[in-house]
């Protein structure tokens, strides 16, 4: 078990949270505070340094995991654009098919 400021941490799964919340506040506070010196200087290289001793401690990439969470989304977003299809496909038939029996 790993200890950060004297927590126990259960697995590796609470630290991989714990350094995407450091990343995610670094971001949010990028946009809140680009202008802000004194956060640029300590806070925001402060932060980064938890982050990647972190993720150094047990292998774990950030970069690589946003990028595959973002092809997950992709592919997800995709395959919900296939019911969309499926139902219009499934109208035009019906209506090439009221069209026949009119005529």
């Amino acid at each position: 078990m790993s200890t950060f400021f004297n927590i126990q941490l259960s697995n590796t799964r609470d630290v991989v949270l714990i350094i995407c919340m450091l990343h995610d506040y670094i971001r949010t506070l990028d946009e809140i505070s680009s202008e802000d010196i004194q956060y640029q200087v300590y806070y925001r290289e402060r932060f980064m340094k938890i982050a990647n001793r972190l993720s150094q401690q047990i292998g774990y990439d950030y970069n690589e995991a946003l990028e595959k969470c973002k092809k997950k989304l992709t592919k997800k977003e995709q395959l919900d654009d296939v019911g969309e299809e499926a139902l219009t496909l499934s109208n035009r038939r019906s209506r090439k098919v009221r069209r026949r029996l009119e005529q």
